[in-house]
């Protein structure tokens, strides 16, 4: 599983939200290295996320849920598989091309005892052939927690040993993998079983190593192998079925003894490949993708900035709508191209005259405006050294401000008239700026405050007047931007969480909807776009931290390889979350900033 890092994070869930449900194609591979959850973070890595979510509302682990009601996402009025299935649906996959809506859902030996996605353990008595759930505790014969059948003198030999990773069948019951299907499809399911040791076929079998067999059955109808001996494990078995499966199936691998004989540790991975679906409905939101959407990233790994589509394979060439870097070519100097380095923020806007231009910026200190989509160079500027630029906009005559944190400042350029020259406004930790054509201010997040400034002066001679500071709820703020369809409302991330300011009553909140998906810490970039019929969709960048980069995941400890969205939408008078994640395998992101040229 990729390694995430540490990062200390806090509230029930912090899962990143797609608002307004996108009908996304399957997204990346997800695998669970889950734990009982502690503080939330289920599967270890260090941050309450989407995968916690998913692992937490689990069929089976109904009575830790008791704290976790706001996890409701599909207002049923409990905590239970119907919301997993809402946010899982496509989180679970892997896209290889577009179009090709292929994803698997796996369960190996390294998972067992932990809550995995659609997976599940049951036994099947041989008396009446009945598949019943095992259920999760502590069994004092084995001094140790388990999978077992619950009735342990009836049936003591079949578990699944959460501790030493094994399944172990009995002569009264078979120990069985079982997968749910979310949607309805073909599927092709693959089994590797592993018995330690020699079986010596003439009986003579070691201690501890006698002989173990593997059957699949769909539902309650065997299928491999249809009728006789279940397939023999003398030392290792690989096999693959391919199944049509209808939503709700269940796909059973039974581990049993040889004719019914007790038998022992057996290892096991599984996993189920969609290789088609039903498109009809069956599959959350495949029906509720309104247009394309597509998100900026600064690729700090390749001093790029990236326009993605969300929805496709970020690993497919035709997911780039848009890629820029600074060259000589381009009428940048050298010092200029070196200055894109660690690039931080790319906004789409429009200037006076109509022409669309994107505003970028870099901690190497380069500003610049360029044409869109030509990518010309327009307007570039070098910021004092060391002033680490985070953040760009442009204001409504044309000028550019910038917010340099390490230069503890804003920077206000006339580049509308050509010049790179800038008055400075002091402004400890200054990370984000962003116009506000319905208040007429500009909104500027550092450190410690949010403040509002008046645009004053003339186009060739512009001025900042602040009118109001307000104290952040939490300090270190971080990205600022707007919350399309809400004018008097601002998102903001801070080192703490994310929060909407209310500019009418002056206040933070984090009790907008969908906020228990959104509250992780150390987010770079913070953004949403409308999605079709109310829908809302967010887009949330957070720091791996130094643990990721000193497994080599990540060169520096302020990016990532991934950006998360969460999707809000209505569905039959229901508020439904789905959540994706997305990486090119060569990025490494700062922040992501959806593709909107609208400043409100």
């Amino acid at each position: 599983m990729k390694y995430w890092g540490k990062r200390g994070i806090s509230g029930l869930l912090a899962v990143v939200i797609l608002s307004g449900l996108f009908a996304f194609l399957p997204g990346e591979i997800f695998t669970a290295a889950a734990t009982r959850y502690g503080n939330g973070d289920v599967d270890g890595d260090g941050r309450v996320s989407v995968y916690d979510a998913l692992c937490i509302l689990r069929e089976g682990q109904k009575n830790d849920d008791a704290s976790l009601i706001r996890s409701d996402v599909n207002v049923s009025g409990q905590v239970d598989r119907a919301d997993a299935e809402f946010l899982l649906a496509y989180l679970v996959g892997k896209q290889t091309t577009l179009g090709t809506e292929r994803f698997t859902y796996s369960c190996s030996s390294d998972q067992w005892g932990k809550p995995v996605p659609f997976w599940s353990w049951e036994y099947r008595r041989v008396s009446d052939s009945t598949f019943s759930d095992m259920v999760y505790g502590y069994v004092s014969a084995y001094s140790k927690n388990m999978y077992f059948t619950g009735n342990w003198t009836a049936y003591p030999y079949s578990y699944a040993d959460s501790y030493g990773k094994k399944v172990h069948p009995s002569s009264a019951a078979d120990t069985v993998r079982t997968f749910t299907a979310p949607v309805t499809g073909t599927v092709v399911l693959h089994v590797k079983a592993d018995r330690n040791g020699t079986f010596t076929a003439a009986g003579g079998y070691a201690y501890n190593k006698t002989p173990t067999s593997v059957a699949v059955y769909l539902n309650t109808d065997r299928i491999d192998p249809v009728n006789g001996d279940y397939r023999l494990i003398s030392s290792s078995v690989s096999f693959q079925v391919t199944l049509s499966v209808k939503k709700g199936d269940k796909v059973r691998v039974c581990i049993g003894g040889v004719k019914n004989v007790n038998s022992d540790a057996v290892t096991l991975d599984t996993s189920v490949e969609y290789i088609s679906f039903s498109s009809s409905g069956s599959q959350p939101g495949v029906s509720d993708l309104f247009g394309q959407h597509y998100i900026a990233v600064t690729d700090q790994k390749n001093n790029r900035i990236v326009v993605y589509d969300v929805f496709r394979d970020w690993n497919d060439s035709a997911a780039v709508l848009w890629s820029w870097s600074p060259t000589t070519a381009n009428k940048y100097t050298s010092a200029q191209v070196k200055g894109f380095s660690n690039c931080t923020d790319a906004k789409l806007r429009v200037l006076p005259d109509g022409r669309e231009v994107v505003l970028m910026c870099a901690s190497g200190t380069l500003l610049t405006m360029v044409e869109y989509p030509s990518g010309k160079n327009l307007w570039a500027t070098l910021a004092p050294s060391g002033s680490n630029p985070h953040s760009i906009e442009l204001l409504p005559d044309g000028n550019i401000v910038a917010a340099e944190s390490t230069g503890a400042k804003l920077q206000l350029f006339a580049a509308s008239q050509g010049k790179t020259t800038a008055k400075d406004y002091a402004f400890p930790g200054a990370h984000g700026v962003l116009w506000d054509p319905e208040y007429n201010l500009l909104w500027a997040v550092g450190d410690y405050q949010l403040r509002a400034y008046a645009y004053t002066g003339t186009t060739a001679d512009p001025a900042l007047e602040l009118q109001y500071s307000v104290n952040l709820s939490s300090n270190w703020g971080h990205d600022l931007s707007a919350y399309y369809g809400h004018k008097e409302l601002l998102l903001i991330s801070n080192g703490a969480q994310s929060v909407v300011y209310n500019k009418e009553t002056r206040t933070f909140s984090t009790l907008y909807a969908g906020s228990e998906f959104l509250n992780y810490s150390a987010v770079k970039g913070f953004s949403m776009l409308p999605f079709g019929n109310g829908g809302e969709l967010f887009a949330v960048v957070c720091a791996d931290g130094k643990a990721a980069m000193e497994v080599g995941e990540i060169d520096r400890d302020w990016r990532t390889r991934t950006v998360y969205f969460v999707l809000k939408k209505q569905e039959n008078g229901t508020t439904v979350y789905e959540g994706l994640h997305r990486g090119g395998s060569a990025d490494q992101y700062y922040k992501a900033r959806l593709w909107n040229k609208d400043y409100q």
